[in-house]
Parts: structure tokens; C-alpha cells; sequence
């Protein structure tokens, strides 16, 4: 391949340095046909890249979530002359105007930050009391209303001692007809309250102001 026709041709760990990537990752390119073989000049572990070629490819071949995950620093502008490898930088590269891939990256970083934002104000309501835990409250209702109910059993027996001695009537007799009526108020208790838990709605929905 004429390196002079095709462009500028460089070694594995330039492109990768080019390209604001590891050596290792270039190859990943190369083993997933990311970059094909006609941007390779020689053969093996010793071929040499066609900058211009190599950068085309990837840029036709790397979708938007490779770029926004663990690539989001990576630099596809066409080629620049080769240089010594510098220190890597914080911060990419700003990419050119117009690009659709920076365009692209742009857009997900900003749609992350209202996303956060609105976490954030999500979480602000709910430290105020505006949120709650709907299937925890009804859970708590329910333990109270079972150690309610413990307590209104357990002093039975005592109210029927109270009315036995009082009326002079058995006090097995008291009992057995204070439970008798405790169940049925419980059977109209518990029916009256399933009838008013269906009329609820199952979502209760609140508003938040638009975050930009």
C-alpha cells in the first residue's frame, strides 16, 4: 500500500497517543475489525496505521454509547502531524463545531444532569414529608392494628371478672360471650375497612416544578 497516496502512516502507539487512547485499545480496534485491514500498512505485531483511513473507519464504526462509556475521551478528528506523545490531559479535547458525535455526547451529558436534578429534588420532597412509603406505612398501620387488637384480647378475661363479680353472674359465662361479640365486631370491622382500602387510589401523584 503507497503510504504516500493514502496518507499519513504511523505506528500503533502514535495512533493510540492521536487518538487520546491505550495501545491496548487500538488493538481491541484492529481484533474487532473496527479498523480493517486496508488502513494497515505491513503485517503483525510491526504494522503501521493509516491515520486518515483508521480515523474514518472508527468514526463510522463506534457508536454514541461506546464514546459516552469508558471512550468518552477519545478523539476522532482527522489527523494531525504526528508529535511526541504528551502527558495525557484532564480534559478531552473540545471537539470541532458541527459534529455530530460531540453533538450527540453533549446532549447525554446534559440529559444526566436533569436527571440529577431531578433526583435531587425528588429526594429534598421526600426528606419533608412530602414522599412516603406508601407499602411501609400500610405494613406499620398493620402492626399497630394487630398489638391493638392483642391488648383488647387480653383484657377479656379481666372484664369478665370485673362483670362477674359485679353481677354476680360466671364469669365463664362473661367470657365466653365477650369473645363471642369481639369477633363479630371484628368480622363488620375489618369488611367496613377493605370496602374504604378499594375505594383509594393504588398511586397517589404529585408534581414536581420543571428542572432544566
Amino acid at each position: 500500500m503507497d503510504a504516500a497516496i493514502t496518507g499519513e502512516v504511523v505506528s500503533k502507539g502514535q495512533f493510540a497517543a492521536l487518538r487520546n487512547v491505550s495501545p491496548g485499545r487500538v488493538s481491541q480496534w484492529i481484533s474487532e475489525g473496527k479498523i480493517k485491514p486496508d488502513a494497515l500498512v505491513g503485517e503483525g505485531r510491526n504494522a503501521k496505521i493509516n491515520v486518515a483511513m483508521a480515523t474514518r473507519q472508527l468514526r463510522d464504526s463506534l457508536d454514541v454509547g461506546q464514546l459516552t462509556g469508558n471512550g468518552v475521551g477519545t478523539r476522532l478528528d482527522l489527523p494531525l502531524p504526528v508529535q511526541p506523545v504528551p502527558a495525557p490531559a484532564k480534559e478531552p479535547a473540545p471537539s470541532p463545531a458541527g459534529d455530530p458525535i460531540a453533538d450527540a455526547i453533549k446532549q447525554e451529558r446534559l440529559d444526566q444532569l436533569r436527571r440529577a436534578n431531578r433526583r435531587e429534588a425528588e429526594e429534598e420532597a421526600a426528606r419533608s414529608g412530602k414522599y412516603t412509603d406508601a407499602a411501609e406505612a400500610a405494613r406499620q398501620m398493620g402492626v399497630i392494628a394487630t398489638k391493638m387488637m392483642a391488648v383488647m384480647e387480653g383484657s377479656l378475661a379481666e372484664l369478665a371478672t370485673a362483670v362477674s363479680a359485679r353481677f354476680e353472674i360466671s364469669q365463664r359465662d362473661v367470657l365466653h360471650l365477650l369473645r363471642s361479640e369481639s369477633r363479630k365486631v371484628r368480622a363488620t370491622a375489618a369488611k367496613t375497612f377493605r370496602n374504604k382500602a378499594t375505594e383509594l387510589p393504588p398511586v397517589v401523584v404529585s408534581e414536581l416544578p420543571d428542572i432544566d
